[in-house]
């Protein structure tokens, strides 16, 4: 045995002295060659032969606290031993690089025992062979001898520190053993080698020499030794995290499988893929049910073995009997390569994160110290908690059972009106009983339904942390499980889960859609100049990260993640939707190289089970990292929708900036912007053809429009900061009227409203009365008028024209001039200015058949214009339906409209305006 385990055991000492440096209770246990080295008490270590009473014994927790994994008993038991449910026999088989062959039948029957009979075959004639073997739970390097495996004619080897056994010839070629052992020390791997002749006592010489003979070996033609799972299955690699497994050893009496409920006995399958692990180990835990420094924690390690539990890159193992689901969490230990070179970034010390898992729970820092590292991580308030993967809403069927998958409303896009909200930020107020929470939000749904929203875009949902970068506070540490800060109990694994569910069953009941963001860019994990390692990193970060830290879209195993993910949100809460940020990193390949075709947001768009939600790529400012420059936007295949960032550029140009914007830019964007969205075959001056998934055609509707950039400066920011530069430039042209942040936020507001595409208000530039009421009216309005401001193609006839300040006029649309001094003033020295054509006011009316129209109007200029209106259809009259620079609520308005008088409208500095077409007759 030396020769296999006592390289590893000289050098795991120290390994692990400095792995578990952070480990709170420390006791000694003895490898089996002889070796000691450091292990936390919360393993439970079997003891060595001698001293352990199998009568006494319980692996599965402490004292105090209640087990883990379940142990059963009749009233005829012997006290502390596991009562197995009869299963069929299975069978192993090992091939040895010398051509032997090992099987292994194991029976868990309903007597209490686990049976192995293990036979070598194809052995020499009359070659004699002994099992060396151990057992163990968390260290395959630390095998342990119990009292309760009792073998006639056993002994230590001392060579090893093994326990060896004789076994018996059954014939010429094949030698057996037959063990019990007791199932009350499940979970235990058996791990044995087969000793064969000339001899297996190291202390024998041959009568020539006097030199030891050379010990051989039949060992397995992988792997360190051969192993027997017991009280525990291989498990399956699929589907990763926690799962049902394909089939339990629970059944009931009648032979049927049986569902199982919480607090039942539940079988559980649990998958992870670590491709640089070279050795895993599953940690459950119980935390204390107080804060109570004094009370303790329930934990078990079960150390995977590389082969039997692992396909692949993955690692898997199934539980046949768990207990208290509910209350059960759990984390990944991984080794591996730890070198630098190897860009792994293996974190042995720490119990990981599974991505997989569907809830996670924080733990405050007070309660009792963890028997295990579980990581820290630092939320967005600045608190740090403990942070654990729980099982509990995989298997808790009560609420959807309850409640029911709430159905996606699929609402056709030209219909959508879209509140952005973070969760934390938005469910504020007196009236809000739960601030920050989703059950929160739930309580805002009159202020969701008063400014006219009728879609929420959610900030990031799912559990985010702390990490590096800008984007610090949202960094994803998980995107499956809702966020437990989000919730009501951070510290109740079901808690997000149930709440987020309850949520969007609410607002949809009340017609509201759900679209939840997923951030591709850092995560908790860190980067390698401030790597923490809660998660990805410490499983695979060659697979999972960039150098840079981003995550890489373009690698298969985090596009299976992120599939996964939005699959599962779609499933278990019926979301209508995702919204991807940072959406520029899906359009690279794992070396970042910018594709026309990149595969994760095909595979996403062209998916049947997301078939029909809304997809909405939000890449930052930074058009260089996607196809073609940007010019045709985010990769789409006629399926995805976009948030449109020259949207927010061209119309913060024209009305929050002193300096004028290019118009014709604007009014593409207040059309739907067709250079992006419409169909575009060629590229460039000379034609290049395009591929299909970029140049089919869109409709206007998949332009999501915001007048401010995803985190960036709000509306009412930017607007504030243009107010101080139009009064500026007002007292530089010798005084005046000075525009307001209020005008010009609600004229950046109103181009959002009334623009085609789908309008998006931030829920912080709504947060007062006033602006809400303003944008619930011109939602309003937006509805009444669709005929006439959003048409469904970009070919649908419509009678439009554009306007400058002269109504026979069209805009300046390239190189727009600034407004400069005096020129035919009316009102003396600050009175109202007339521009002269040319000027870069710029307005549009829209005619319809059946006598309808519209005129809307804005001046980018800090001063008042004069705009001379196009005349009212035959019959008719300019009724003004909205003027940003009037007090509430004189600035929109549905009813009791005032009629403009005579052919012009002095528009205030910085101030849009809406007029409708009445009847005469219906004013008299």
């Amino acid at each position: 045995m030396r020769q296999f385990e006592g390289a590893l055991a000289r050098s795991q000492p120290m390994r692990l002295q400095t792995c578990l440096k952070r480990y709170q209770g420390i006791s000694r246990i003895g490898f089996a060659n002889g070796g000691a080295c450091l292990a936390p008490a919360i393993f439970h270590p079997l003891p060595a032969a001698g001293n352990w009473n199998i009568n006494t014994a319980r692996l599965d927790l402490p004292v105090a606290a209640e087990p883990v994994i379940a142990a059963s008993r009749s009233s005829s038991a012997t006290p502390g031993a596991v009562k197995t449910p009869a299963v069929k026999p299975t069978t192993t088989y090992w091939p040895c690089k010398d051509g032997q062959l090992v099987r292994v039948v194991q029976t868990s029957g309903a007597n209490e025992t686990h049976t192995l009979e293990i036979t070598v075959e194809r052995l020499q004639e009359n070659q004699e062979a002994r099992l060396l073997w151990g057992v163990y739970r968390s260290s395959p390097h630390a095998w342990q001898h119990p009292d309760s495996i009792n073998i006639p004619g056993s002994q230590i080897d001392e060579a090893s520190g093994a326990m060896m056994s004789p076994m018996t010839q059954t014939s010429s070629t094949t030698q057996s053993i037959k063990i019990e052992v007791p199932a009350g020390l499940s979970p235990v791997t058996f791990a044995f080698l087969i000793s064969l002749t000339p001899d297996t006592t190291s202390q024998q010489k041959t009568p020539s020499s006097g030199k030891k003979l050379k010990r051989r070996f039949a060992v397995p033609l992988e792997g360190r030794h051969f192993s027997a799972l017991l009280g525990a299955q291989p498990g399956v690699p699929t589907p990763l995290g926690p799962s049902t497994p394909p089939f339990s050893a629970a059944a009931s009496k009648k032979g049927g499988s049986k569902k199982t409920k919480i607090g039942d006995t539940t079988a559980v399958n649990f998958a992870v893929r670590s491709r640089g692990g070279t050795s895993v180990a599953l940690v459950l835990v119980q935390p204390p049910a107080t804060k109570d420094e004094n009370s303790e924690w329930t934990c078990v390690e079960l150390a995977l073995d590389p082969i039997l539990n692992r396909t692949g890159d993955t690692w898997h193992i199934t539980l046949p009997s768990l207990r208290n689901v509910e209350k059960l969490c759990y984390g990944w230990r991984v080794d591996g390569d730890v070198s630098w070179e190897s860009g792994y970034r293996i974190s042995p010390e720490v119990v990981l994160v599974d991505p997989e898992a569907p809830a996670l729970v924080h733990l405050p820092q007070n309660c009792a110290p963890p028997p295990l590292p579980l990581p820290t991580v630092e939320l967005s308030d600045g608190s740090r908690v403990l942070v654990a993967s729980a099982v509990s809403c995989k298997f808790d069927k009560s609420s959807s059972e309850k409640e029911g998958r709430s159905a996606p409303l699929y609402r056709p896009l030209e219909k959508m009106r879209v509140l952005e909200i973070d969760v934390k930020k938005f469910a504020q107020g007196g009236k809000v009983k739960h601030p920050g929470t989703f059950v929160g939000v739930t309580e805002r749904l009159d202020h969701i339904r008063a400014v006219g929203a009728n879609t929420v875009i959610l900030a990031p949902c799912h559990a985010t942390a702390k990490g590096a970068g800008s984007h610090s506070h949202h960094a994803a540490l998980s995107f499956i499980a809702p966020d437990p800060a989000l919730s009501t109990d951070p510290t109740n694994p079901g808690a997000a889960h149930a709440e987020f569910r309850e949520m969007v069953h609410a607002l949809h009941a009340a017609g509201v859609e759900v679209i939840p963001s997923l951030d591709l860019t850092f995560t908790a994990d860190g980067v390698d100049s401030h790597p923490t390692g809660v998660s990805l990193r410490g499983l695979d970060n060659a697979a999972y990260f960039r150098p840079n830290g981003v995550v890489n879209c373009g690698h298969p195993a985090f596009q299976s993640l992120i599939h996964r993910a939005t699959r599962y949100w779609a499933l278990q809460f019926g979301v209508d939707g995702f919204c991807f940020l940072n959406a520029e990193n899906m359009a690279q390949d794992a070396e970042g190289l910018v594709m026309d075709a990149p595969s994760l947001p095909e595979a996403l768009c062209q998916d049947p089970i997301l078939s029909g939600l809304k997809l909405i790529a939000a890449p930052s400012h930074e058009t260089s990292l996607l196809p073609r420059g940007g010019a045709r936007g985010f990769p789409h295949w006629g399926i995805w929708q976009q948030r449109n960032s020259a949207f927010t550029r061209d119309v913060t140009a024209l009305l929050a900036e002193v300096s004028h914007t290019a118009l014709d830019g604007v009014a593409a964007r207040l059309t739907g912007s067709s250079d992006m969205f419409g169909a575009g075959w060629s590229f460039g001056d000379e034609f290049s053809p395009l591929p299909g998934n970029l140049a089919a055609e869109r409709r206007p509707s998949f332009s999501f429009n915001a007048a401010a950039m995803q985190n960036g400066p709000s509306v009412t920011h930017l607007a504030s900061e243009a107010a101080g530069a139009a009064g500026a430039a007002v007292m530089a042209s010798g005084g005046g009227p000075m525009p307001t942040a209020t005008t010009i936020a609600k004229a950046m507001l109103l181009a959002t409203l009334l623009a085609q595409g789908v309008p998006v208000i931030n829920h912080e530039d709504v947060a007062d009365l006033e602006m809400a009421r303003f944008v619930g009216v011109v939602s309003r309005l937006r509805r009444k008028l669709a005929h006439l401001l959003l048409p469904p193609k970009f070919d649908s006839p419509r009678d439009l024209t554009w306007h400058g300040a002269t109504a026979t006029n069209e805009p300046e649309w390239v190189g727009a001039a600034a407004v400069s001094g005096g020129e035919g003033g009316e009102g003396g020295e600050y009175g109202p200015y007339h521009a002269p054509h040319g000027s870069s006011y710029l307005g549009f009316s829209v005619r319809h058949p059946d006598g309808s129209a519209v005129y809307v109007g804005f001046n980018p200029h800090p001063m008042t214009v004069t705009a001379t209106l196009p005349a009212a259809p035959a019959g008719h009259t300019w009724l003004r339906a909205v003027d940003t620079s009037l007090e509430a609520p004189q600035d929109a308005a549905m009813e009791n409209l005032e009629e403009v008088e005579g052919e012009g409208y002095l528009v205030s500095g910085k101030a849009a305006i809406v007029l409708v077409a009445a009847v005469i007759e219906h004013l008299k």
